[in-house]
């Protein structure tokens, strides 16, 4: 096949991309490194990996076993980790909160519905997300946490670092750039078969990732990509920024100019703080940018793969669950079809098709009303007078597909993905959104 060749004013040219593809993150990468090198007991490892993801600060750190080097090593990681870009902007952030603080329901819409399918389209990725079916096996747990993660870094003091501690969105970045890094070093540590197994086994978080000594001989002559490199964290990236802001202008809420740069620009605060490579993020500062990169990553990475449908069916199954739970008897009138009606409204068609997204004649039916409704409750938001109104009906949608609770008076926290088994099953609204829209627990 020819290849296809960009226009030379095109910010994200394939070169670039192709680079991007087979880098990771030297400095998360660098200390998982020398940890996996000081401790060759893989046993070992993976339980010293896991309680350094569970680490919330330095003082935490004497509680692993660490020699005096490691320990510095990764209190010099932490403080870095945690350090705000120069180019960071108060302000900006302080109005992307504002922004998101007044459309939080339907972002929720989005997200389930957009943004989460995308990341499943994606071949290499579903192949990691779907790893030994973690994703798809504990669902009630591993999709509410990457809602938590959106609302942490959306809440008021989310991307703060300062006298006063650091934000939740903050603390959830620094828990995934760590989580990043053990990943891709275990997909590069190949390991006896048996081992594979025995580790598959002990429920250990991060065992599903081992493999085996022929698995990566065939998945290096296979040519595979990194895993979670910086092509697919720019993608991953995308769809909590650029995917948003399209959802958004999909079912009919619009979005001033400076609205879209202040929410992107938080994004770009995050993306920095996991790790990205500033090449892309010094170019991601408008949506028409982010369209691009968005535009190129699709073409280079939607694939059939045999974990996308899974992961996707297992996100339908989540909300319809939650929809049969909290409205039963709309669930039984046909509103379990509705996030699958609402996902083929909001994702492109060669994306549903990786999916296996596939509508039946009355599907199609049904999708013209309920589309209508979206899009009218959207155009309702761009209405001073009806503004809450139609967001109050948005909550009330997304709390039956998302289950979400509030949180009044709660400390801010993180619930980004951890190995902790005590993990919250639901979304839980930061304080500031709570007090805002008047719900309780």
């Amino acid at each position: 096949m020819a290849r296809v060749m960009s226009a030379p004013s095109d910010p994200f040219p394939d070169s670039l991309l192709d680079e991007l593809r087979e880098s990771g993150d030297p400095r998360g990468d660098e200390l998982i490194a020398y940890l996996g090198d000081q401790e060759h007991d893989v046993e070992r490892l993976l339980a010293l990996l896991e309680a350094l993801v569970r680490v919330d600060g330095i003082d935490d750190l004497a509680k692993l076993a660490l020699s005096a080097d490691a320990r510095v090593r990764c209190e010099a990681f932490l403080l870095e980790s945690a350090r705000l870009p120069p180019w960071y902007d108060a302000h900006l952030i302080r109005a992307g909160v504002v922004m998101f603080s007044r459309h939080t329901f339907s972002a929720f819409v989005v997200l389930g519905c957009a943004s989460l399918p995308a990341c499943y389209c994606w071949r290499h990725e579903a192949e990691i997300l779907g790893k030994t079916a973690r994703l798809r096996d504990d669902v009630p747990r591993r999709i509410p946490e990457t809602a938590q993660m959106v609302l942490d870094v959306m809440c008021e003091g989310g991307l703060a670092a300062g006298a006063h501690g650091l934000g939740p969105g903050v603390r959830a970045a620094r828990k995934i750039r760590l989580m990043h890094a053990c990943i891709r070093y275990l997909q590069r540590r190949p390991v006896e078969p048996g081992a594979v197994a025995s580790f598959a086994r002990s429920g250990s978080f991060f065992a599903p990732y081992l493999r085996s000594h022929a698995e990566f001989a065939a998945a290096s002559s296979r040519g595979e990509p990194m895993p979670i490199n910086q092509e697919q964290l720019a993608a991953t990236h995308l769809t909590f920024s650029c995917l948003m802001l399209a959802g958004y202008a999909a079912i009919g809420v619009r979005l001033r100019t400076d609205e879209q740069r202040a929410y992107l620009h938080a994004w770009n605060v995050v993306g920095f703080l996991l790790g990205m490579d500033a090449r892309i993020l010094s170019r991601l500062d408008s949506q028409t940018n982010a369209q691009r990169l968005l535009a190129a990553v699709m073409r280079r990475n939607r694939a059939p793969s045999e974990e996308g449908p899974l992961l996707e069916r297992a996100l339908l199954d989540y909300m319809r669950r939650n929809l049969r739970k909290l409205a039963p008897v709309l669930y039984a009138l046909g509103a379990n079809r509705w996030p699958k009606l609402v996902t083929s409204c909001l994702i492109e068609r060669e994306t549903a098709a990786v999916l296996e997204l596939e509508l039946s004649v009355l599907d199609r039916s049904l999708r013209i009303p309920l589309w209508a409704g979206l899009r009218t409750l959207g155009w309702l938001e761009n209405l001073a007078p009806t503004q809450r109104f139609a967001e109050l009906l948005f909550m009330w949608l997304s709390r039956r597909m998302w289950d979400w609770r509030g949180a009044r008076g709660a400390g801010l926290r993180s619930a980004a993905p951890t190995p902790e088994r005590a993990r919250p099953r639901a979304p839980v609204l930061p304080p500031d959104l709570s007090e805002a829209w008047g719900v309780g627990r």
